[in-house]
């Protein structure tokens, strides 16, 4: 017989392990322990990648044309084999548990402490903040009711438009995003990365305004999110039961990456519980995070140069070359033409910066991942 499983999270991460061994026909008992009884419904998760079939009947939008554009010029790019997604967090959560509720193997405690089995495998799937945030992503969004005459198919992966009137002054690095979601509704995002968490009310007024310029014939404003997640290393805890790990692991500095690397390490730990093979501890591609943090910190430093660094980028790459890049997939291409668009000054600043801790992982490792 099977092991049982004890998932602690039933979040986006615990909600996906259950539904990747569902598919599986996983025979064993699983517990999905959360103290939560409701879950957020504001939740939008949009990202890069082949969606795997348990995760199919859950998505709301797939799109395989993206727009990138400043003050000065527009870019668009197909990515004809792998497309943007969109998931509607509430609507997943809700539907997910009800499917997984039928199951006679799979069993809900909610509201409660998580306390996992005594015996067989336990999976935390909890969320961690970072023990030291080397910076902080701040991101408001907006869902857009209109009349329809701003109808748009690509998605506006990257607009610095947005930021152009004040980032001189600022400190931080910003954009916004649209997402069409049908002929007269869009999700709007504004993200900066900043070495500070200050400035929510400030984003806040400028993705409104953003809104008010971009769709001419708005119905209505709906607030979804405003949120200060902080950035880095999350230290899972030493586990000495291989039977036991931490899904979280480390965490991209680009956030909006992180569904990608939760699929991954979901099918990685699936994987081991379906051979009956101990839990490893996951963790980022050493290069991966030298690569983030590098990134970041010089977009930070020269937010003008970055930004017309990245439309050049988008200009010079192909789409599905994009798509690796931000999907954990990338070449060595791939990656020297992410360096090649950001300002020398301000990237070898922050390489020689970052250089140091991962260094000999790096080299150990020899190759991009």
């Amino acid at each position: 017989m099977s092991p049982s499983l004890s998932i602690l999270g039933a979040g986006l991460g615990g909600t996906c392990l259950a539904l990747r061994l569902s598919e599986a026909r996983y025979k064993g008992p699983i517990v999905i322990h959360d103290s939560r009884r409701e879950f957020e419904t504001g939740r939008h998760w949009c990202f890069w990648g082949t969606v795997p079939r348990y995760l199919k009947p859950f998505v709301n939008h797939t799109w395989h044309e993206i727009e990138v554009r400043d003050a000065n010029q527009v870019i668009r790019r197909r990515t004809p084999d792998i497309p943007y997604v969109h998931l509607e967090g509430g609507r997943f959560l809700e539907e997910a548990h009800r499917r997984l509720r039928r199951l006679p193997n799979v069993e809900f405690r909610l509201g409660e402490a998580p306390v996992p089995e005594a015996d067989g495998y336990v999976v935390d799937t909890i969320e961690r903040e970072p023990v030291a945030p080397v910076l902080y992503r701040r991101y408001v969004s907006r869902l857009v009711r209109h009349g329809g005459r701003d109808v748009q198919r690509a998605v506006r992966l990257l607009d610095f438009r947005v930021d152009s009137e004040g980032s001189d002054e600022r400190p931080d690095f910003g954009f916004a995003q649209i997402m069409p979601l049908g002929p007269q509704e869009a999700y709007v995002v504004l993200t900066h990365y900043s070495i500070s968490p200050a400035g929510l009310a400030q984003d806040e007024r400028a993705l409104d305004a953003y809104v008010g310029r971009e769709f001419s014939d708005v119905r209505r404003v709906i607030s979804l999110e405003s949120r200060v997640l902080p950035l880095g290393s999350v230290a899972a805890e030493a586990v000495d039961d291989r039977r036991r790990v931490v899904l979280t692991g480390d965490a991209r500095l680009a956030a909006s990456l992180a569904m990608p690397r939760v699929l991954s390490e979901v099918d990685r730990v699936a994987r081991a519980i379906e051979k009956g093979k101990p839990l490893r501890q996951g963790r980022s591609p050493a290069l991966t995070q030298w690569l983030d943090r590098t990134f970041i910190e010089a977009a930070i430093e020269c937010p003008l140069d970055a930004s017309a660094g990245l439309v050049s980028l988008f200009r010079r790459l192909q789409g599905d070359s994009l798509s690796r890049l931000l999907m954990d997939q990338a070449t060595w291409g791939d990656l020297a033409a992410v360096a090649s668009a950001i300002p020398p000054s301000c990237f070898v600043r922050s390489a020689l910066r970052n250089w140091l801790v991962p260094a000999r992982t790096v080299l150990r490792q020899g190759r991009p991942v």
